[in-house]
């Protein structure tokens, strides 16, 4: 383990996290748009379910790469000193 205390940039991923799920969002309003189910109730169940397994499942994803740019726009703005890329050899 590296040391890192990655828990305060948690509450700063709200942006990322909101563009994201917005994101996600507005694929699924084009795909309502493009495909007509010849059940509505059907189709909007599908919809309903497709949405919530997709916003939900890529969370995980969405909140560590939202962490990694807080991180990286720390790193490059200089309000922290004791912040620094490391690279593996």
């Amino acid at each position: 383990m590296c040391g890192l205390d990655f828990q305060i940039y948690d509450t700063n991923t709200w942006a990322f996290m909101y563009l994201s799920t917005a994101g996600i969002t507005g694929l699924i309003v084009v795909g309502m748009l493009l495909l007509t189910p010849e059940n509505r109730w059907l189709g909007r169940g599908v919809v309903l379910g497709f949405a919530i397994a997709l916003i939900l499942g890529t969370l995980p994803i969405r909140k560590s790469v939202g962490i990694a740019i807080e991180y990286l726009v720390d790193l490059r703005s200089d309000h922290r000193t004791d912040l620094s890329l490391r690279f593996d050899d």
